[in-house]
């Protein structure tokens, strides 16, 4: 049984539309993960206040920023499915 509310490409796809771009970042990357050490998550609910257990399937967000460089953050599944839930409507998958 898939322990998912949605697929990794709808996550994908609610990450390109809920991250918006500014003049500070470029090359945005977005990849589905399973976690190999706790990261923070930064979903708009959390902000770095709820972290992600190691092991843990979490969205990666990579670009470039002009002062800071590479950069990267995390967002949790529970973050992802209320954006796909925004996105899309409540899921309907039975899989």
């Amino acid at each position: 049984m898939n322990e998912n509310k949605y697929t990794d490409a709808q996550y994908l796809e609610a990450a390109e539309s809920y991250f918006e771009g500014d003049d500070l970042t470029s090359n945005h990357t977005y990849q589905v993960v399973k976690t190999r050490k706790q990261h923070d998550c930064m979903g708009v609910g959390h902000k770095g206040n709820q972290a992600i257990p190691c092991g843990s399937k979490s969205l990666c967000e990579k670009a470039i920023h002009a002062d800071d460089g590479r950069v990267s953050c995390y967002v949790c599944l529970p973050c992802l499915d209320e954006w796909c839930d925004d996105l899309f409507g409540e899921a309907e998958k039975e899989k």
